[in-house]
């Protein structure tokens, strides 16, 4: 009897050990690691809609951070909702926030630009809710009146992005 009771009881523990990596397995935490290439320069009005008149202007201001890589790592639990996400650009690293962006996951920082060569407004990295398409944004001022994304994306003002943006989906 003791020996049967053994083997239940060991039994159990294997069943128990497997219904616990399958629930590890399954977690609810998905984390990346990306780094991506900043290629596309847009000119934005204030309002943050598209301004095409100042697309080469940015394109030519910024070229020194058109070609930067950005990379960025992140860490999204499905459940609860508690995410993080750090994007670390020419030696500094910037710690985002989640935006609630429907139909993605998007996290930013926005700042008071500091005058000089990189005027930087906004830190933006998002990935789609099948934690694929990752993209990086940084907004930077050109003039009081106009600004200027330089992204990872080749439109950044199509798709899923362009709503961050003010157009309309």
């Amino acid at each position: 009897m003791l020996r049967s009771t053994t083997t239940v009881l060991a039994a159990s523990f294997v069943v128990i050990g497997i219904a616990m990596s399958q629930a590890q397995a399954a977690s609810p935490v998905h984390t990346g690691d990306v780094t991506l290439l900043l290629k596309t320069a847009k000119g934005l009005q204030k309002n943050g809609s598209p301004d095409p008149s100042k697309d080469q202007i940015c394109a030519t201001q910024f070229a020194k951070v058109l070609g930067q890589k950005v990379h960025s790592t992140y860490s999204i639990n499905t459940q609860t909702l508690i995410m993080s996400a750090k994007s670390t650009l020419m030696g500094k690293t910037y710690s985002l926030h989640p935006l609630g962006i429907y139909g993605q996951y998007a996290f930013g920082l926005y700042m008071t630009p500091k005058p000089g060569p990189l005027p930087l407004y906004g830190v933006l990295f998002s990935v789609n809710d099948q934690f694929a398409s990752p993209v990086s944004n940084l907004i930077l001022e050109l003039n009081a009146q106009t600004n200027c994304l330089i992204s990872s994306a080749d439109n950044p003002l199509g798709g899923p992005e362009r709503i961050r943006f003010g157009t309309s989906p």
